[in-house]
Order: structure tokens, then C-alpha cells, then sequence
């Protein structure tokens, strides 16, 4: 691991300002997704640090709105674009590996990944929104990193379907033994400092992982770069209601 595949991961996850990068190399990208939930994190505190700044001047429903647009356009809406990817190809693919694979490759979004998107978006605002009239803004630093872990763990755990594509390098690349204990250690260090809300994060986007994995294995024995971007936003959305249950979980206990 070094500064420079750092660099690398931020600049391939956000549209935040890096460094002029020069003759990167296929090592730098497979170091690069060591470094993925640590970009989370970076988007996680910017998204929290404005929450905070906004909330004492707006309502919580203008603040999620806020937060919600420089949520993607941090990301320059990149996952997003593989979730209607993946919507329009699982949709229009009828079963088939080669042309649900053809259909992703199609830059042009039809009505059911538009659908796919209102819906992804609007459940955001909402969760967003119960987080922010909760007082638990702090869960948006936590929110992207989980999404940014289950990446990292697909890549683990999943073959790269198309040959010569930039997730190809990932995966071969990737050291797994680091990869691996970057997981474990994050997972262990949530469960040990809040080992209820741990459990709620990782209960429901675990469930949503494998789902969405045993999909793709299905359908084309394997993943892509737009069924990663896909994972991201279903990881995220899946963790957003993790925080939700905990906040249930609470007036529950409390009440």
C-alpha cells in the first residue's frame, strides 16, 4: 500500500481534486482497492460535516435533499449509472449471459433503469432524511465506507467475467491477505464499539450482498464493473435501513 494507490482510489471513486497521476501501473490499481473504504470514509465525512453545518439553518428534509445531490455528484454518480445498467440488462437479458453482457455495455438508460434510479434516489432522501430528524447524522460517515467494503468483498469473492476490463486487473492483482484483515478489522472494530448498531448494518447489507452476488453468478456466472457500482448502491441503501432498524431498535428499548 502506498499514497500514490490512494490517490488512485479516489480519484476512480469521487470527482474530488488528486494529484496529476503519471504511469500507473496494474499494481497501483490492484493497491487501490485496499484503500476503497478509507475513500468511503472520506465521502462519509464530507457528508456529515455538511449535515451538521446545514442543520441548524434548514429543515431536515432541505438538508437530505442537499446532502442526497452532493452525495452523487461527489461520486460524479458513477455507481448509479451501474445500478441502470444493471436494471435495463437483468430486465431486457431474458436469462442470457451474452446479451445481458452486451446490454450493459449500452451507454443509453431505458425506462426501467429509470424507474430503478427515482426509486433508489428517493429511498435515500427518505432514510437520509429519518437519519438526520434522529440526530444521527454521524451514520453518514459510515453509510459509504460499508458500501465501499462490499466492493472490496466482491472482488474477493467474485470472478471477473469480462476479459480485459479494468476490474480484471483488480482481481488478479489484488493482495487478499490484506484485503481480507482490512475487512476483518473494520468489521471487529464496529462490532466492538457499537455491537447493536454493528449488527444492524451489517445484518441487512450482508443480506443484500449475497443476494445481489448469487444474482450475478446466476445470470453471468460472475461480476462486472457495472454489477460492482450496482453493489455499492444496494450496499449503501441496504445500510442506510441498517440505521434505521437501529433507530427503531432504540425507541423500542427506550420506549
Amino acid at each position: 500500500m502506498n499514497l500514490k494507490s490512494f490517490w488512485v482510489a479516489l480519484q476512480f471513486f469521487t470527482l474530488l481534486p488528486t494529484p496529476n497521476l503519471k504511469n500507473v501501473e496494474n499494481k497501483d490499481l490492484a493497491d487501490s482497492v485496499l484503500w476503497y473504504p478509507l475513500v468511503g470514509a472520506v465521502i462519509g465525512a464530507l457528508l456529515w460535516v455538511l449535515a451538521a453545518l446545514l442543520m441548524p439553518w434548514f429543515s431536515s428534509l432541505v438538508v437530505a435533499g442537499i446532502v442526497l445531490l452532493v452525495w452523487v455528484a461527489i461520486t460524479g454518480a458513477l455507481h448509479l449509472d451501474g445500478l441502470a445498467d444493471c436494471a435495463d440488462a437483468w430486465m431486457g437479458g431474458f436469462g442470457s449471459k451474452e446479451r445481458t453482457l452486451e446490454i450493459m455495455k449500452d451507454p443509453v438508460s431505458g425506462p426501467i433503469a429509470v424507474c430503478v434510479l427515482i426509486t433508489c434516489l428517493l429511498l435515500k432522501f427518505a432514510l437520509i432524511e429519518s437519519l438526520l430528524s434522529s440526530s444521527l447524522a454521524c451514520g453518514l460517515m459510515v453509510v459509504p465506507v460499508i458500501g465501499r467494503m462490499s466492493a472490496v468483498l466482491l472482488l474477493l469473492t467474485t470472478k471477473y467475467v469480462r476479459e480485459g476490463g479494468l476490474g480484471e486487473a483488480l482481481s488478479q492483482e489484488l493482495d487478499a491477505s490484506k484485503a481480507w484483515g482490512i475487512l476483518i478489522v473494520l468489521a471487529l472494530v464496529t462490532l466492538v464499539l457499537q455491537p447493536v448498531l454493528a449488527l444492524c448494518l451489517f445484518t441487512v447489507s450482508l443480506a443484500v450482498f449475497l443476494g445481489w452476488r448469487q444474482r450475478m453468478i446466476q445470470r453471468i456466472e460472475g461480476c462486472t464493473g457495472d454489477t460492482l457500482g450496482a453493489m455499492i448502491e444496494l450496499v449503501e441503501l441496504a445500510a442506510l435501513f441498517g440505521l434505521a432498524l437501529f433507530i427503531g431498535v432504540n425507541i423500542g428499548l427506550n420506549g
